[in-house]
């Protein structure tokens, strides 16, 4: 016979998960690191995810976007106005959010709720450190490369 202590405090098990999904970054996560390391980086988690998650389809259309999001922005930094840039970069984050990055969350919350296996967003965190420090580096070179530094030199008397 077991007796429930009313005062004990709740246990938690590890075993509640859902075993038919592999651990996967939290989607509303993997979205707003669009807002602080670039969508790009936004996409390749979510395309990490949907992998896991078996969905095929839905990581190659992110792989997409993250290819085409880099290559405009690279075209856009070497020809385009500094106003141009900024309006494309808002521009995709909106786009790849509403289009791709939603449909995750709503998914994930769908057929798990908050019941399944998280990978370490930490790890990730340090990841788009990394990817948005060498892309902004590849962007800078671009820009330097093409003549569209928008820092006006001052000649030295």
């Amino acid at each position: 016979m077991s007796i429930n202590n009313p005062y004990e405090a709740p246990q938690s098990s590890l075993s509640n998960y859902n075993n038919d999904c592999e651990p996967i970054f939290n989607p509303f996560a993997a979205s707003c690191f669009a807002i602080l390391f670039s969508t790009p980086f936004a996409c390749i988690l979510h395309a990490m995810n949907w992998k896991k998650l078996g969905n095929e389809e839905m990581a190659k259309a992110n792989w997409i976007a993250c290819i085409a999001i880099i290559v405009i922005s690279f075209i856009l930094i070497a020809l385009a106005s500094n106003i141009v840039i900024n309006l494309f970069s808002i521009a995709s984050l909106l786009v790849w959010y509403f289009l791709l990055g939603s449909k995750q969350q709503k998914f994930v919350k769908e057929n798990y709720g908050n019941d399944y296996p998280r990978r370490n967003i930490w790890m990730a965190a340090l990841a788009g450190l990394g990817f948005v420090s060498l892309y902004v580096i590849l962007l800078t070179i671009v820009m330097v490369a093409f003549g569209n530094v928008p820092i006006e030199t001052v000649p030295v008397e």
